[in-house]
C-alpha cells in the first residue's frame, strides 16, 4: 500500500530534510510584536532570537481543527494513506487538534486512512523520530508495521536540555521569578529532559555553562544504546559554538554514523530562550 509520511514543523530539521524527502509539514506560528508568523511569513531564527535578547516575546499558536483539517485535504491530493507524526501532546494542542481532524475527515471519506502518532517528542526529538521513519518506510516498511515500530520506539529518544538564561522559563510559566533571580544569581544552570508523557521536566541542576555542556556529553556516551549510534541530533537557540563543542567531544568519544545539528524554532525557543541546547539519541529507555 502506497503511503506517505506528514508532520509538523516543531521536527527543526534542515528544511532540506523535508524537500528531498517531499514531507508534508503542518506549519506552527507564532506571534511577534503583532505580527503572525510561520506560513507564508517567515523570520530567519537569527533575528528571532536577537530580538529576544533584545526583550520582545513571542507567543506560539497550535494549528487549530480547520487549519490541520485543509492540511490533510491537500495531502490527501497526492496519497489517500497518511502517517502524521504530531508534536507531543504533553506539550501542545497539535496532536490532539491532528487527532480530531483526521476523525472528521475518516467520518466524509471511507477511501482515505489517517494515522496521527503522538511522537511524545519535541524539537529534533520529534525530528528524529521522523528521521527514523522515512528511513524504514523507504525500506520497505509497510503502513501498519511503521506505526507500531513508532509507537514503540518514541518512549526511546532521548531529549536532553539545557538552557542559559532562566529568565525566559519564568517568562514561559516554566520556574517562578524567585527561582529565576536566585538560580541566575548563582549561575545555575537546569538539565531538562522529556518524559514517557512526553513532558518537559528538570532532571537535574549544575553550576555555569561549561558544567551543563559536559553533563549533556557525558550522559549522551554513557547512555546511548546501540542502534541509537546510527544517528545523534543536536540542536541549539542561536549557540552554535557550543553546539559544535558538543558535537566534537561526542565524534572523539563514539562511533556515530551521522550527527544533525540544526537550530530550535520559535516553538520552543520562544520559550526556552537563547543559548538553549539539546541532544537526542535512542537509548533503553526514558525514565
Amino acid at each position: 500500500m502506497k503511503y506517505i509520511i506528514t508532520t509538523d514543523s516543531n521536527c527543526d530539521l534542515p528544511e532540506t530534510f523535508y524537500k528531498d524527502n517531499n514531507i508534508p509539514v503542518l506549519p506552527i506560528c507564532y506571534y511577534m510584536d503583532g505580527v503572525i508568523y510561520g506560513k507564508r511569513n517567515t523570520l530567519p531564527l537569527s533575528e528571532f532570537y536577537n530580538r529576544m535578547r533584545n526583550g520582545e516575546s513571542a507567543k506560539t499558536a497550535a494549528p487549530n481543527i480547520a487549519e490541520t483539517k485543509a492540511f490533510f485535504e491537500d495531502c490527501i491530493k497526492v496519497c489517500k494513506n497518511i502517517i502524521h507524526i504530531a508534536f507531543s501532546s504533553g506539550l501542545s494542542s497539535t496532536c490532539q487538534n491532528a487527532v480530531i481532524a483526521s476523525e472528521e475527515i475518516l467520518d466524509e471519506r471511507k477511501d482515505v486512512k489517517i494515522t496521527v502518532i503522538d511522537s511524545l517528542c519535541s524539537c529534533m526529538g520529534e525530528g528524529m523520530l521522523l528521521y527514523k521513519a522515512i528511513s524504514k518506510k523507504n525500506n520497505g516498511m509497510s503502513y501498519d508495521e511503521l506505526i507500531e515500530y513508532l509507537n514503540n520506539v518514541k518512549t526511546h529518544i532521548i531529549h536532553l536540555f539545557t538552557v542559559d538564561d532562566l529568565h525566559y522559563l519564568h517568562n514561559g510559566g516554566r520556574l517562578s521569578k524567585s527561582a529565576a533571580v536566585l538560580g541566575s544569581i548563582i549561575n545555575i544552570k537546569p538539565i531538562l529532559f522529556v518524559n514517557n508523557n512526553g513532558e518537559l521536566k528538570l532532571t537535574d541542576k549544575v553550576r555555569g555553562r561549561k558544567k551543563s555542556l559536559l553533563y549533556l556529553i557525558s550522559k549522551t556516551i554513557s547512555d546511548i544504546s546501540p542502534q541509537g549510534k546510527d544517528i545523534v541530533m543536536i540542536s541549539h537557540c542561536d549557540c552554535e559554538e557550543d553546539a559544535m563543542y558538543i558535537y566534537s567531544h561526542l565524534k572523539e568519544n563514539i562511533d556515530i554514523k551521522e550527527i544533525i545539528v540544526n537550530q530550535i524554532g520559535p516553538t520552543i525557543g520562544s520559550h526556552s530562550g537563547p543559548g538553549t541546547l539539546a541532544v537526542y539519541y535512542e537509548s533503553a529507555k526514558r525514565e
